[in-house]
């Protein structure tokens, strides 16, 4: 018989399951409904266009009418307008799209939908590129997605030399498993929970790596994808200080390690907590997209 202390954290578990596709379904039908009206009102336009009150006066009429804002009114009807073909999928919500609707070249607009959409932008990060790229700043580095790179804790790479079974922990450090045992050649994921010891500039830091409970291993590691300024530059200081904020010493972390480079750094992916710190440099416009790594 199940008891009740077992039980109740199942209902939490179940109610919060609930509340979740709830408040997305109420997302999805307020994106519907505000599309189906602005395309209404569209319609009745193209209609009655000869007899129709023109422009701003309709929507006056209207909210008096309705007893709605003129303004809501006229973003329903800008959204059905932008948006001819729109279904809501869910993966973002009425805000975005009032964002999205102050951009006025559509080619624009709509790569910025996608970005937003796959990306995952919240409507503060998605108002903050657009107020970027209205004041002339690189298209390509603001809208710049990188495709990150994670792998699961503690799989570790195995391969045979000569008789012996091999564990490869990563940053060339190696352990020989024990004999008698059957094992199977695999490929490491290099990914490792670390401690940030410091950080050095824009988008490099020096963290302690545990590569498993009996190793660790002191890194510098330059993150992968990206690069900021010198900080010589007003710019590269004010990287290194959002990266100081974000990562301060003794932060938890996740990383995911790739190739050296030339400086003999790893290149890697970190994330603190949810945040892929990689691409919150980029959408601060504190970084630039490196396409060779």
């Amino acid at each position: 018989m199940t008891s009740t202390l077992s039980a109740y954290p199942k209902l939490i578990s179940r109610l919060k399951r609930l509340s979740t596709a709830g408040k997305s379904r109420i997302e999805k039908t307020r994106l519907q409904v505000n599309w189906d009206m602005g395309r209404a009102i569209d319609r009745y336009i193209l209609k009655y266009q000869k007899r129709a009150p023109k422009g701003s006066f309709l929507l006056v009429r209207l909210a008096r009418d309705l007893n709605f804002k003129k303004t809501y009114l006229y973003y329903c009807l800008e959204f059905a307008r932008a948006y001819p073909f729109f279904r809501p999928d869910g993966k973002m919500k009425w805000g975005h799209y009032e964002a999205l609707l102050t951009v006025n070249d559509p080619a624009l607009r709509e790569r910025l939908t996608k970005q937003a959409a796959a990306k995952g932008w919240s409507k503060r990060v998605l108002r903050a590129k657009i107020r970027q790229l209205k004041a002339g700043k690189d298209e390509e580095n603001i809208l710049a997605c990188l495709l990150p790179k994670k792998g699961k804790i503690g799989e570790y790479g195995i391969f045979r030399s000569g008789t012996r079974w091999i564990a490869d922990l990563g940053f060339e450090v190696y352990h020989n498993l024990p004999p008698g045992r059957k094992y199977e050649v695999r490929m490491s994921s290099y990914t490792y929970k670390a401690e940030i010891e410091r950080v050095i500039d824009g988008d490099t830091v020096w963290a302690k790596v545990s590569l498993n409970a009996n190793y660790f291993t002191h890194q510098k590691l330059r993150l992968r994808g990206i690069d900021t300024p010198e900080l010589t530059e007003p710019a590269g200081r004010k990287a290194k200080s959002f990266l100081q904020g974000k990562l301060k010493p003794g932060k938890e972390i996740l990383i995911t390690t790739s190739k050296s480079d030339k400086y003999d750094r790893y290149l890697a992916d970190i994330w603190a907590g949810k945040t892929y710190i990689n691409q919150t440099l980029l959408d601060k416009g504190l970084a630039a997209l490196v396409y060779s790594s």
